[in-house]
């Protein structure tokens, strides 16, 4: 008996120390949880910024004032100059500094160091682009006032950097990396990228190649399919150049008429902006060994084309544009939402127009919607001189877009042709030289040496001649080069334009001060409160013999520009007749324009909109104008629809889905609505549209990148043709050899193979067909791709329907399969040049890149309702309104 109860109460104790055990188990495990806890909560909240409070940072001259209202927003009150740019770094990297280091890093082609090897080709092809270099001269060619703001600038982000190291942004610490000290170079280096990626052209040359290639002389299907635009609406509808001007074209002429004609176009041909299918098929014709040549250049470099170098633009549409994958670069950089530009609006209103009898401006942005967003919101004010209030880049000290206490200012994309490609006739036996004016050159040849995350060092060489990179190399194409040549290789100072901008008074200074944009091309809308207004388009646009897409023969120098059109000849219009100001990224001017400036221009039906809505009303407010930037009626949809509808009357057999969709699309008034189902049918019918005309002889790939690339350029009018003649050579489906189809049939077709997907991807119930539950909005941070930080740090927002398209006035577009929005608009400003407390603006994010920071996100909401925050200018407005107030002061001497 005793040693069954000595075995008892030995199977007690074991049992006690077994739940012992477990208690202390948990408790050490409660430990540990409690501790990462608060390491992580600490870690998490030790890099929000201090916004109220004194403190000292070296440089100053004089105490400078900080107060930020609800959202944020700073306004910077200082005494001296130098002090407001060394403030306005510091408070910059307080709430930016690792988006500041991450655009820093995507000038200088140095992705790899901190996200690994899959980066090194995009690292590759942003040196060739030679950013830093050229702002190296940038600065070298500034006026010691705009260099002095610069550099202050750049001590001011530094003395946030050196007083931080120990609470950095978290991006730092996951990534495993300080901050270098900030430069001026970087802040001139900003501009350079975002000339690149203005470069629309780039990616659209080489679908047009293609489709030049595939149909070689099917004349009539090459006219319909590049036509244009059936009835443009022009930026500059009156711009004359002044008589007695000189212009290239002119100076072509008779230049031509004393020396022999080298040039690969016929005189007919030279700076004309005309159609790449009448120009394709008049050479064709005339059967010039050049345009062989080029079909021969076309045909070796399958798979490579020109698109295979696409521009981060094009990868934020998420399309695939050629047979191998050189696509992933630039797709890359849109994953880390380092894409800018696609489209905006901009508008001005003239007093007469207006309630107060003082002009309005608006401006909306219309680029890739990341957080944090890529404008920094801001108020600059100099005691005594100036102030200032807009948007600026992150790294970049000047207020790119917005007002001072004289004139407003707002952008859009000229859509201009600013780069040219340039078959290139390499010796075989010395592959560094190239063929130029009867000699072989040497090319200049530059090692770049690659660092990797983790150490490793790789070396790549890059080539150029004497226009700019050989980019076929990224392919290793031996047999031929491709040399191209950009407007952001040309000399020109875009960060002094903005310094002089902030600082103009009136039309004549704010001209001035664009004369120095030359890298990228911009439509830039005036109003002052004298009651003026005004559009001038200011950029490097080419001078160049014959149109801008073609492949130029590199061995000819008449295949070189001839410099930039001159300031003076550039287009602009002040206090028009009608009132009105207004650029869409539609067509600049007509043919009797002497200079080139695309063929690639948008559709004008954004732009027909904004008139039309301005006009309606006789006097108009800023909340009219409000209304405006968030309209979603849809002028293509009320163009296409009287002349798609008629012919589905006359289906028959149709079933009860199909005929409840007609009927919808039918009664529908045209609005891209989050909540219509019709908005949802008619999108998904334009693309099946142009899909089911193209797609058989283009073939599939190119028939998709055709219609994806150009369902804002090229389709709107090749379907509008097509559907108001029921005419096409395009309609007869080259697959089914029995019988020819009809335009007719191929609506027919289209529809029925709309309501088949809506219904595999929907369902039956139409009302789960509402656009907004297709079309949605996700806001992210770049860091957010890892799904465990995501879930720890919430770097995601969305995603959230969103009304709306590509060819509404708010413009939100997107991936063309799966209808995932990726762009729109960056921001939304409105100004009252009556009262400037009176204007509006909103961020589709927050101030803050800081996922910490309660204005991380704040701003989303009222974002997507579409509302409005007020831009207070004034003092007594700011001071009223203030949430908290920051205090630097000069760092006392010990």
């Amino acid at each position: 008996m005793s040693g069954q109860k000595g075995e008892k109460n030995q199977k007690k104790k074991i049992k006690k120390a077994i739940k012992l055990a477990g208690f202390i188990l948990v408790f050490i495990i409660c430990l540990i949880l409690i501790f990462l806890f608060l390491f992580w909560r600490t870690l998490w909240l030790s890099s929000r910024p201090v916004y109220s409070g004194q403190i000292e940072i070296a440089g100053l001259m004089e105490p400078v004032e900080i107060i930020r209202d609800e959202y944020g927003v700073p306004h910077i009150f200082a005494h001296e100059e130098r002090d407001l740019y060394r403030a306005t770094g510091y408070v910059m990297a307080q709430d930016r500094l690792w988006q500041m280091d991450l655009i820093r890093r995507l000038t200088s082609g140095r992705l790899s160091e901190i996200f690994g090897p899959e980066f090194m080709e995009a690292d590759l092809l942003l040196r060739a682009l030679r950013i830093p270099e050229k702002a190296r001269r940038v600065l070298a060619s500034s006026p010691t006032d705009s260099l002095e703001a610069v550099r202050a600038f750049s001590e001011g982000v530094n003395a946030f950097i050196e007083t931080h190291r120990n609470n950095l942004p978290l991006e730092f610490r996951l990534l495993r990396y300080q901050p270098e000290p900030w430069l001026p170079e970087h802040s001139a280096s900003l501009i350079g990228y975002i000339g690149w990626d203005l470069a629309f052209a780039w990616g659209i040359e080489s679908i047009i190649w293609e489709i030049l290639e595939k149909l070689k002389n099917q004349e009539e299907k090459l006219t319909e399919i590049l036509a244009e635009p059936l009835n443009p609406v022009y930026v500059y509808p009156n711009f004359h150049l002044p008589e007695g001007t000189k212009t290239q074209r002119q100076s072509s002429e008779r230049k031509s008429e004393k020396t022999e004609n080298t040039s690969p176009f016929p005189e007919s041909e030279k700076s004309l902006l005309i159609s790449p299918a009448s120009f394709w098929l008049r050479n064709m014709k005339m059967g010039q060994s050049e345009v062989r040549e080029k079909i021969s250049a076309i045909d070796s470099l399958v798979g490579f084309e020109f698109s295979d170098l696409t521009s981060p633009t094009l990868a934020l549409m998420g399309e695939k544009t050629g047979a191998f994958d050189f696509m992933e670069p630039a797709q890359l950089l849109a994953r880390l939402g380092l894409t800018i530009a696609l489209n905006s609006n901009n508008w001005a209103v003239s007093g007469a127009k207006t309630l107060t009898g003082k002009p309005l401006l608006a401006n909306d942005m219309h680029l890739a919607l990341n957080l944090p967003s890529i404008w920094y919101p801001l108020h600059q004010s100099l005691e005594g001189k100036f102030r200032v209030s807009g948007v600026a880049l992150p790294g970049e000290p000047f207020i790119v877009a917005g007002h001072n206490e004289y004139i407003a200012w707002g952008i859009t994309n000229v859509m201009a042709d600013d780069i040219d490609f340039y078959l290139e006739k390499i010796d075989p036996s010395r592959p560094d030289h190239y063929f130029y004016e009867g000699q072989w050159r040497l090319m200049e040849a530059r090692q770049e040496k690659i660092r990797i995350k983790g150490g490793k060092e790789v070396l790549r060489e890059l080539r150029f001649t004497h226009r700019g990179p050989i980019i076929s190399e990224f392919k290793k194409i031996k047999e031929r080069a491709i040399s191209m040549r950009w407007t952001g290789f040309e000399e020109s100072n875009e960060l002094l334009a903005v310094y002089l901008l902030n600082r103009a008074h009136n039309w004549l200074e704010f001209r001035e001060a664009l004369r120095f944009f030359r890298s990228l091309s911009l439509n830039m809308v005036y109003a002052d409160t004298e009651g003026n207004i005004g559009l001038q388009l200011a950029g490097g646009i080419p001078r160049r013999e014959g149109p801008g897409w073609n492949l130029f023969p590199g061995e000819l120098a008449s295949s070189d520009w001839q410099g930039l059109v001159p300031f003076e000849e550039l287009p602009f219009i002040y206090n028009p007749p009608d009132e009105l100001a207004i650029s869409a990224n539609n067509p600049s001017l007509d043919k009797s324009y002497p200079h080139d400036i695309s063929y690639f221009f948008l559709s004008p039906v954004r732009a027909e909109r904004i008139r039309e809505f301005l006009t309606e009303k006789t006097k108009l407010s800023p909340q009219d104008l409000a209304r405006l930037q968030i309209d979603l009626q849809s002028k293509l949809a009320l163009r296409l629809k009287p002349l798609i509808i008629p012919i589905l009357l006359n289906l028959s057999n149709l079933s009860d889905i199909e005929a409840a969709a007609l009927q919808l699309l039918r009664s529908w008034d045209g609005s891209m609505e989050a909540s219509s189902p019709a908005a949802t049918i008619f999108e998904i019918f334009y693309f099946e549209l142009g899909r089911q005309f193209l797609a058989d002889e283009l073939g599939e790939d190119l028939g998709r990148r055709f219609v994806a690339m150009g369902s804002n350029i090229f389709l709107p009018s090749f379907l509008e043709r097509v559907l108001l003649s029921r005419k096409s050579a395009w309609a007869d489906d080259i697959t089914t050899s029995d019988k020819i189809e009809s335009v007719e049939s191929i609506v027919e077709r289209s529809f029925q193979a709309t309501i088949n997907y809506l219904i595999k991807t929907r369902g039956r119930n139409i009302d789960n067909w509402s656009w907004g539950k297709i079309h949605r909005l996700a806001l992210s941070h770049p860091l957010a791709e890892v799904e465990w930080l995501n879930w720890l740090l919430k770097l995601k927002r969305g995603p959230f329907p969103v009304g709306g398209s590509f060819h509404t006035v708010c413009a939100f577009g997107y991936v063309s399969d799966s209808f995932e929005v990726r762009h729109g608009p960056s921001q939304r400003h409105i100004y009252d040049l009556n009262d400037w407390d009176e204007s509006l603006t909103i961020l589709p994010g927050g101030v803050s890149g800081v996922a910490s920071s309660s204005h991380f996100d704040d701003q989303i909401k009222p974002y997507l309702e579409g509302q409005y925050r007020r831009d207070f200018f004034s003092k007594e407005k700011i001071e009223s309104s203030a949430c908290s107030r920051l205090t630097l002061l000069p760092e006392k001497s010990n």
